[in-house]
């Protein structure tokens, strides 16, 4: 009982209480959860690799209008530092001064290789931030799903995506299925929800999720893929994400197109070099059919 009602209470118990002291009740029924217990260790080395101490320092209370009425999420900035020509088979020229400050500056960096061209993404500390008025039992729950996505999921994989997207109606398929995504986080969730619930005392701890089992197991994962379908569809077909979706891959084939024109077809030309302008011109022709197929789908949008 006290338990219960001690997970009843707000995990911010105060306006001015610091984040640290905040925390503390949530590690704590994180390093009882023995699954749990196992992700804190991983997500613990994570951050120390790259000079935090303690797993406090990448938490925040929300922004109410960033949120929008959420419970938390996790988010990670990244931003597109460099980009450069890369001819197979060849040294690309080392990233400028001012790249290779970014690289240093960044949380993270990775160079994502497309043909005869380099993009060199850099990535800002990560942040999981819980909504202000959660109590302590949703805060946890809410942290274990959100900390999956840092732990687990490819945080390059979203520009990856972008930069390959053919079929937008994939999208939101592929955000749930991912690795780390949304159907691991919402499995390790729902599993420590229902962990926490039977060490209450609830008779019947899975009751809200019938693809659960009572340790916590997701015994039906095809189930509670199909209640997160719905909702990752509508919110990838509201119009303001998907219009500025679009716009960014369309934008970046274009820009392809046009760099590989501009640049790399005049170098090529002049060392005739035929097996590379043969692959050359076979990348620009599928560039522009991609171009194609978005505008012919999109015209409303793109045109």
């Amino acid at each position: 009982m006290h338990l219960e009602k001690t997970l009843a209470k707000p995990w911010l118990t105060g306006p001015n209480v610091d984040l640290k002291t905040a925390f503390a009740p949530i590690k704590k029924l994180m390093l009882e959860d023995p699954v749990v217990r196992v992700q804190l260790a991983s997500v613990e080395a994570l951050i120390k690799k790259r000079g935090y101490s303690e797993i406090v320092e990448i938490i925040e209370v929300c922004d109410e209008e960033e949120d929008q009425g959420g419970e938390g999420f996790f988010k990670q900035e990244m931003d597109i530092a460099g980009t450069r020509i890369h001819l197979p088979g060849k040294e690309p020229d080392p990233w400028s001064e001012e790249e290779a400050q970014a690289i240093k500056e960044s949380f993270s960096s990775q160079v994502i290789e497309l043909p005869f061209l380099d993009y060199l993404v850099t990535m800002k500390a990560p942040k999981v931030c819980l909504a202000k008025d959660l109590n302590l039992g949703d805060a946890y729950t809410v942290l274990v799903h959100e900390l999956v996505h840092f732990s687990s999921m490819d945080v390059f994989d979203q520009i990856k995506r972008t930069l390959n997207l053919r079929a937008y109606s994939d999208y939101a398929t592929s955000t749930i299925r991912r690795e780390g995504g949304e159907l691991d986080a919402f499995k390790m969730g729902i599993g420590a929800e229902v962990r926490l619930l039977a060490k209450i005392g609830v008779a019947n701890p899975a009751a809200e999720h019938p693809y659960a089992s009572p340790d916590g197991t997701i015994h039906d994962v095809a189930a509670l893929e199909q209640t997160l379908i719905e909702p990752y569809q509508a919110y990838y077909a509201d119009p303001t994400i998907k219009i500025a979706l679009l716009k960014d891959v369309y934008g970046n084939y274009q820009a392809r197109v046009e760099i590989l024109g501009e640049y790399v077809m005049p170098f090529l030309l002049a060392h005739n070099d035929k097996a590379m302008l043969k692959s050359l011109r076979t990348e620009i022709a599928s560039l522009k059919i991609k171009i194609a197929e978005l505008a012919k789908e999109y015209p409303k949008i793109l045109n």
